[in-house]
């Protein structure tokens, strides 16, 4: 719950390398991430929310969670590990919630990669 209130990541970042959204359909929870990258490591991240608690403490965590990490070690984590939750307590919906943001997370991480390997 204490995460549901956090604002240090709930923000726009000034000049992000990524940036992304996704949407819930069965809740209808927006959550949109912003990434600024260094040499394949995640120097800055916020997020921005609609939505419920869950979703939203989750984002905060995993923004806490990946800072200063490398992109090859966060794409080898599971959305358990990203996140340091046992989503076993949680509703198969609400679990869905509370992995909104992995999953963001994830496709930008690809779509990162992707474009690099592009260029």
């Amino acid at each position: 719950m204490e995460y549901s209130r956090a604002t240090e990541y709930l923000c726009k970042l000034p000049y992000p390398d990524l940036v992304s959204t996704i949407r819930n359909p069965s809740c209808g929870d927006q959550l949109g991430l912003s990434l600024q990258i260094s040499d394949g490591v995640i120097l800055h991240i916020s997020f921005e929310h609609k939505g419920c608690l869950i979703s939203s403490a989750c984002a905060a965590v995993l923004c806490e969670n990946i800072m200063g990490k490398s992109i090859s070690v966060l794409k080898q984590q599971s959305p358990r590990e990203l996140l340091n939750f046992n989503f076993e307590q949680l509703t198969p919906r609400r679990r869905r919630c509370a992995t909104l943001a992995t999953e963001l997370l994830s496709q930008m991480l690809r779509d990162y990669q992707l474009n690099q390997s592009d260029n």
